[in-house]
């Protein structure tokens, strides 16, 4: 009976080892990739690489974002010891609230629980310095990622133009967006082997090195951006405005070398910003132009070969009836020349000129210009602006639409449009990036002929009797328009307005085309008093920048 027994205890024992052996030899020999697959989850990890971002240098070469080494910190919940007296000194280094962190741990699960989530931020780019600090602490289950932040030197004077990048370091505004695809470069990659404290023990290799993105050089002039800031910022302060924003361009190129907008912020502090401040207004905003459309009026006039230059008309007694609506001048202005007509800025006198034309010359006139599109910029958020073709429309839409109302522009699409009349009519495609040879891809947008007539006249505007005094620049010829613009709010205008000034300089020999606008200003408002002289502070010293020969005797 005993034999037996044992005998059966034997052959259970015999069948259990040939179940283990036949088991062992399936997973090593048979399905062995599973075992290392198995093996190589738990223990291999594949470290992304981070990129380091393009450099941006402005026209001078001298840098306007640079990327900086940073760490972040993240955990591994199931290897976290919150137990660890140094855990809070983790937090408090961080700056993070207790109650703040179990929140981001409870949601892998209650600790001691097999996790199924692996990685937590739990601060992304901060010093080398400070990552020193919490890795002396040497708590474990917290790891470190390098990653680079961006950094931009000059704050608020460049952000709008710049834009910002996210934690992943991908641009979402600006500069940054625009050109994202060049500036990141690509990320490499690295595998390591870590043991069950985390810790790395082998680097086998499979390295991936990063590829650092490709630098930028703008257009922008460092130094005339920070003169053309600090001008608008004092001309928006100066006269309780809401914003302010100005550009410059050079007109033989298309190269922007200044754009600033008031309120801004500062890309460096992530805490304080402020949308509204975000906004790149040149690009983003609308408004009614009020007279500084009136050049482009007249010059629809010139082409249609019904009005010489020296044809003058009667604006007596300062306004004039259409129907049941009336268009008014701010004085009597009596007869004028067409040129007295733009240095008076007179609605009456360009109404009464644009009503005897053709009525589809006005409207294709300001879309060779450019206005109702997006500049070949096409910058992030650029708006389109809207012009109508009131081709058969009542007379009055047509004679306000000639002094600025019923369309919307932004000041690129204005400043543009300027420098065209600034550079014989040929208009250059709108660029931020340094242009080191001359462009071939103009379109004459205006005859050549009639620019230049348009130009003489916009010089009287600056001088005695006309209404852009205040933009002289003491030297040198000046040529511009100012405009004042009434805002329409809910669909009705308000006594709220948007002050203008488009200008020239030199009007001699053209070299940059600047356009000002101040938004609701509310100590004065007409665009000769608020605008002008932005562009007179700017262009002031813009000239000794750009060593731009003076012309005492402001003659051609």
């Amino acid at each position: 009976m005993h034999k037996y027994r044992f005998w059966f205890v034997v052959g259970i024992l015999g069948l259990v080892l040939t179940a283990i052996v036949s088991r062992l030899f399936y997973l090593h020999v048979i399905d062995r990739n599973f075992l290392l697959k198995q093996g190589n989850s738990r223990s291999l990890r594949v470290l992304v690489l981070p990129a380091q971002r393009g450099i941006i240098y402005d026209r001078n070469n001298l840098p306007v974002a640079v990327s900086v080494p940073v760490n972040s910190v993240w955990v591994d919940p199931q290897y976290l010891d919150v137990t660890d007296p140094n855990w809070p000194k983790v937090l408090s280094l961080l700056n993070l609230n207790p109650a703040k962190a179990e929140k981001i741990l409870a949601a892998t699960g209650n600790q001691g629980d097999k996790k199924q989530i692996r990685f937590i931020y739990l601060a992304r780019q901060i010093s080398p310095q400070l990552a020193d600090q919490v890795k002396a602490l040497d708590v474990k289950g917290i790891y470190f990622q390098k990653e680079y932040r961006r950094y931009y030197p000059d704050s608020e004077v460049m952000s709008q133009v710049l834009g910002i990048t996210n934690d992943s370091n991908a641009g979402i505004a600006g500069v940054e967006l625009k050109y994202n695809k060049s500036l990141a470069g690509k990320a490499g990659t690295m595998t390591i082997v870590r043991d069950l404290k985390g810790n790395i023990v082998d680097v086998p290799g499979n390295q991936i090195d990063p590829v650092p993105g490709q630098p930028l050089v703008l257009s922008i002039d460092r130094r005339l951006q920070y003169i053309t800031y600090r001008a608008l910022l004092k001309a928006v302060q100066q006269n309780n405005a809401d914003a302010g924003t100005a550009v410059i361009v050079n007109v033989k190129t298309g190269e922007i070398v200044a754009m600033a907008s008031v309120p801004s912020y500062n890309p460096n502090n992530r805490q304080s910003f402020d949308v509204d401040g975000m906004r790149t207004r040149a690009a983003t905003d609308v408004f009614e132009p009020g007279s500084t459309m009136k050049p482009f009026s007249m010059a629809a006039v010139l082409e249609s070969g019904k009005f010489p230059p020296n044809t003058t008309v009667n604006t007596d007694p300062g306004y004039y009836s259409i129907g049941k609506y009336t268009v008014k001048d701010v004085h009597d202005y009596g007869t004028l020349t067409l040129g007295g007509i733009l240095q008076k800025s007179s609605n009456v006198g360009i109404s009464k000129l644009i009503l005897q034309i053709n009525s589809k010359a006005l409207v294709n006139t300001l879309d060779e210009a450019g206005f109702g599109q997006v500049t070949a910029l096409q910058f992030p958020g650029e708006r389109t602006g809207y012009v109508p073709h009131p081709y058969t429309w009542a007379p009055f839409a047509l004679a306000t639409l000639s002094f600025g109302y019923g369309m919307n522009v932004t000041a690129l699409q204005l400043v543009q449009a300027y420098a065209a009349i600034a550079n014989h009519g040929m208009q250059y495609p709108l660029t931020l990036l340094k242009q080191d040879e001359a462009p071939t891809d103009g379109e004459q947008v205006m005859p050549a002929a009639v620019a230049d007539q348009i130009l003489q006249m916009l010089r009287t505007v600056i001088e005695e009797g006309g209404t852009g005094l205040k933009a002289q620049v003491a030297g040198y010829a000046i040529a511009g328009k100012t405009g004042t613009s009434r805002k329409s709010v809910d669909g009705r205008y308000v006594n709220q307005y948007i002050g203008l000034f488009a200008g020239i300089i030199p009007a001699n020999n053209p070299q940059f085309a600047m356009v000002v606008m101040i938004d609701r200003p509310r100590k004065q408002y007409y665009g000769g008093e608020v605008a002008a002289p932005v562009f007179s502070d700017v262009m002031r010293q813009a000239v000794y920048l750009f060593t731009i020969p003076a012309n005492p005797n402001n003659k051609q």
